[in-house]
């Protein structure tokens, strides 16, 4: 069960940093990502520019707030499964219109290049089973995710449950001591139930005496 302390502490890593803020520092944190392997693609392509990705990845942190290590990692991987998923769209287009490019009749230009494609290499339909494979691998980070987080918001709940039972348990035996009741016994208490008259030694040793 988490501590007070690891519970504050937990929220407010959540708070922190959600990033390098300069243009140096992001720079750096690309690299850094490319150089620990997290992104299996390269970062950066032709076409794209480094700020969609950031956008895309702050939006992300914000709205899920990641918490240690392991969910740091899995909405990374949901970052990238959707960043790749924008790159196969894009690459789809560019292969049409490149295609389409060099037919005479602009009216059937699109069809054309359809066509062409399914006899010289299929090239369209690779790229949408890579479109379809980066959107399986967005759902499966993004559950696991959102699981790892429900699990971790309830075990803190949970916490801070028995911490306010406990402080209003403590709040009540104080107020007692302060009105003269003494707090009820423990279980496994041994003390004389109230009322019960107590018997001195000396009462003792006469009855003992009277049986003789």
């Amino acid at each position: 069960m988490a501590s007070p302390a690891q519970i504050t502490a937990s929220r407010a890593n959540g708070a922190l940093s959600h990033g390098p803020v300069t243009s140096e520092g992001k720079s750096i944190s690309s690299r850094n990502s490319l150089k620990l392997g997290i992104y299996s693609e390269a970062l950066i392509i032709p076409g794209e520019n480094l700020e969609d990705f950031e956008q895309l990845a702050a939006e992300y942190r914000d709205h899920y707030q990641p918490v240690g290590p392991a969910e740091t990692g899995l909405l990374n991987q949901a970052v990238h499964a959707q960043w790749m998923q924008r790159r196969y769209f894009r690459i789809e287009a560019a292969v049409i219109n490149y295609r389409a490019s060099s037919h005479p009749d602009p009216e059937h230009a699109v069809g054309a290049a359809y066509d062409d494609d399914h006899k010289h290499g299929n090239t369209l339909n690779r790229i949408f089973r890579r479109q379809q494979a980066a959107a399986r691998d967005w759902r499966e980070a993004l559950q696991l995710l959102e699981r790892h987080r429900r699990g971790r918001l309830e075990r803190e709940e949970e916490a801070e449950t028995e911490m306010e039972d406990s402080g209003d348990e403590n709040e009540r035996e104080t107020a007692n001591m302060a009105g003269g009741i003494e707090p009820a016994p423990r279980s496994g208490s041994f003390r004389t139930e109230p009322g019960a008259p107590q018997r001195r030694p000396a009462e003792l040793r006469e009855n003992l005496a009277l049986r003789l």
